[in-house]
């Protein structure tokens, strides 16, 4: 499992991605763990910042 946050300025230009990932074999607990960890991180940095979501193969 893998996820990814990425920072964009007023231009669009990326400025930082973050990659998080997880075997499957040790759980999707653990990676939807880690990946809560960084979004609240980066959301505590940048509480104003403008959010979007996307995921693939999830109903």
């Amino acid at each position: 499992m893998v996820g990814t946050l990425s920072l964009y300025n007023a231009q669009g230009e990326r400025l930082h991605t973050t990659y998080v990932a997880a075997p499957p074999e040790y759980g999707r607990h653990l990676f939807l763990d880690r990946m809560s960890r960084e979004v609240e991180h980066v959301l505590s940095l940048y509480p104003d910042a403008h959010r979007q979501g996307l995921a693939d193969g999830v109903k």
